[in-house]
């Protein structure tokens, strides 16, 4: 019985990993393709505008303040987080004697339509910390956010503190613009 189970753990585990690693193949050869057309869909540029959004709406949760952030998220989202704290939301927040050593962003979605307005792209993210309180390294969960079009740039539409295979499997990446 044992053994039936660390074999469904392992199969589970290399699954993830290869359902992972085909979304960021697929999102990454697509945005490389959309960036000749349109400068928005530049991945540097994304990635960079992912990690400084996922920093500024972290930071606005913990204090208790999304109004500071109200302009890089959508209104759907600001109405959830307006009354809920970091830990409601499911966040592992970072207490002091914990620190930050890496995170990783990869795109795992992207949605190009004729009407630039339902463009999104997915983000998933993964980071790992050390606890001096705990005295071992932390793994949380990764998180998957999903970042729509307004205008020219790109705005928090959702937030996934707890990312599994299952929201890997749910992902697309598309072009009707290209497909033509």
């Amino acid at each position: 019985m044992t053994r039936i189970i660390i074999i469904a753990i392992v199969s589970y585990v290399a699954a993830g990993i290869g359902l992972k690693s085909y979304r960021v193949y697929k999102a990454n050869k697509l945005l490389g393709q959309l960036s000749y057309k349109d400068w928005t869909w530049d991945s540097e540029r994304l990635k960079k505008r992912a990690e400084d959004v996922r920093a500024k709406v972290i930071g606005a949760i913990i204090a208790r303040n999304v109004d500071r952030v109200k302009d890089l998220i959508t209104d759907g989202l600001y109405n959830r987080l307006i009354n809920r704290t970091a830990e409601e939301i499911g966040f592992r927040i970072n207490n002091p004697f914990c620190i930050v050593l890496s995170t990783s962003i990869k795109f795992v979605e992207v949605t190009d339509y004729k009407d630039k307005s339902k463009d999104s792209l997915g983000v998933y993210v993964t980071f790992f910390s050390i606890s001096f309180v705990r005295g071992y390294n932390v793994h949380p969960p990764d998180e998957l956010w999903t970042f729509v079009r307004r205008g020219n740039e790109w705005v928090v539409d959702d937030i996934d503190p707890d990312a599994d295979l299952l929201d890997l499997v749910r992902k697309r990446t598309f072009s009707e613009e290209l497909a033509q």
